[in-house]
């Protein structure tokens, strides 16, 4: 950044992002190419199931309102309220519209990620900010805070996974989701220690501090990421594994933005409102109270696991019944007094034909 400007870190990203093309033009993955039979039956399904279209359009169109409305300079206040209407629409159409299994599962996560509240813009300078700026800060490069801190949250990503895999996979999702948002909220707690300068009084340098919360929250992220990732997956109909796949992480991206706006709001109700300028300091006072918000406020989601999410192994296949349809159920359908299909055994020859090698 210093020599190079912005640019030159997309020119070295810009192989890496190319590299998929590769597996995906030499077809590694053995994908069969579907006739016209298999492209009618997926069509076909698609319009039937309406809803998952509507949904697909809500999550598309709440982003973007989202995005103009940090693009447009819309206030803090406006965007959090707006980001908050759009959550709450978004929750309810997935709950309504979706089949049950599927649209609390999905509502679970999103309002787990609303709640994951984002004070990124106020910590940047309470870490980088130079002696003049904040004398008691840590004074951290912006290199080592953003770089360092992300090289390291890489690794520790990757740590995460092998530690899920080698001991969580056979965990209940209530009794994972449940340690994995205790830890989370204990890292973020010893966290906001670090805003106080406490950890100086204790002996604890910045640093220490920061690569260390930085490594376990990498790996708790992980721990909450893939249940999610695995519960969908048991769960997702049969033929609209892409579909749906987009629709969660959409989903996702949603909440991370609302969380982001519900952050910015927050910093700016305790004045952390910092710009990197001389006289900062003082607008760091009460940071520590929103990086405690911020490791609480996923907690109150647990409240809902039991009645959102199944007390399922992992490894257990979710959808019982009707293994294509994602509204089979749904509260839409019973309000309007839909006709559900009668489910057939196995049609799986009969409609695919030669699709993903089905039949063959």
């Amino acid at each position: 950044l210093s020599y190079g400007g912005p640019r030159l870190l997309y020119l070295f990203a810009l192989p890496f992002s190319l590299s998929v093309i590769v597996p995906t033009a030499a077809n590694f993955m053995n994908e069969q190419p579907m006739d016209d039979h298999a492209i009618k039956v997926v069509r076909d399904r698609m319009f039937l199931q309406k809803e998952v279209l509507v949904l697909v359009g809500l999550v598309g169109a709440s982003t973007v309102c989202l995005v103009l409305a940090g693009l447009l300079g819309v206030s803090v206040y406006a965007s959090g309220i707006l980001g908050v209407f759009l959550g709450l629409v978004v929750l309810a159409a997935l709950i309504t519209l979706f089949r049950p299994e599927i649209g609390m599962a999905t509502a679970f996560f999103v309002i787990q990620t609303c709640m994951t509240v984002s004070i990124d813009g106020a910590s940047f300078y309470f870490f980088t900010d130079d002696a003049k700026a904040f004398p008691d800060g840590p004074h951290f490069s912006a290199w080592f805070y953003t770089s360092g801190t992300g090289i390291i949250a890489g690794i520790f990503n990757f740590v995460g996974m092998l530690l899920y895999n080698k001991f969580a996979k056979s965990w209940r999702y209530h009794s994972l989701i449940f340690t994995a948002n205790i830890v989370w909220c204990v890292c973020n707690a010893c966290a906001a220690l670090v805003y106080t300068r406490y950890n100086l009084s204790v002996g604890i340098p910045d640093r220490t501090f920061v690569i260390t919360s930085t490594l376990l929250r990498s790996i708790v992220d992980q721990w909450l990421w893939i249940p999610a990732v695995v519960l969908m997956s048991q769960m997702c109909p049969r033929g609209m594994e892409a579909t749906m796949f987009a629709l969660v992480a959409g989903c996702h991206n949603l909440g991370s933005t609302v969380a982001s706006y519900l952050g910015a709001m927050v910093i700016e109700f305790i004045g952390a409102d910092a710009s990197g300028v001389a006289g900062d300091g003082p607008k760091f006072q009460y940071l520590w109270a929103a990086a405690l918000l911020q490791a609480l406020a996923p907690m109150l989601t647990v409240a809902l696991l039991p009645y959102l999410v199944p007390n399922a192994s992992q490894m257990e296949p979710l959808l019982s019944s009707h293994l294509d349809s994602a509204t089979v159920g749904s509260l839409w359908h019973r309000w309007n007094g839909v006709k559900e299909p009668e489910e057939a055994e196995d049609r799986d020859e009969e409609e695919y034909g030669t699709f993903s090698g089905i039949g063959e």
